[in-house]
């Protein structure tokens, strides 16, 4: 092989490593605190846990909980679809306790230190934090 042939070659390879790194992945592992506001008005809280892309969700007992009255209160697994700077996007998979339960698809982007802004499809808008 010619060495401008080969050089060409470790080249693409070191520009495509560069790209990858560029939206790599990075941690929001720990225990987060999540405030919800529903679309009616209502409010509610959860707490969760993230740790290598999954987790486990805990929402607030009542009959108006995100993921259904049968649901409220219990741990639920988290699937994390994004952790990056840029969003951490997750679902809640409620279905697998009971189908009566709701699965949650929460996508939030930074909103400052240790927060995320953003909606949980057809509930409404949810602050989370670091605890």
């Amino acid at each position: 092989m010619k060495p401008r042939h080969l050089f060409a070659i470790v080249a693409s390879v070191f520009a495509t490593a560069a790209a990858a790194q560029a939206v790599s992945s990075m941690t929001h592992d720990g225990k987060w605190l999540a405030t919800i506001q529903t679309a009616d008005g209502g409010g509610q809280s959860a707490r969760f846990v993230l740790q290598d892309f999954g987790g486990e969700w805990i929402g607030a007992a009542g009959r108006k909980a995100a993921t259904g009255a049968a649901c409220a209160g219990k741990r639920l697994p988290i699937t994390v679809q994004e952790s990056t700077a840029e969003a951490l996007e997750f679902t809640v998979w409620a279905t697998q306790l009971s189908p009566k339960c709701a699965n949650l698809t929460i996508e939030t982007k930074p909103a400052g230190k240790d927060a995320f802004e953003g909606t949980i499809d057809s509930i409404g808008t949810i602050r989370i934090t670091r605890r």
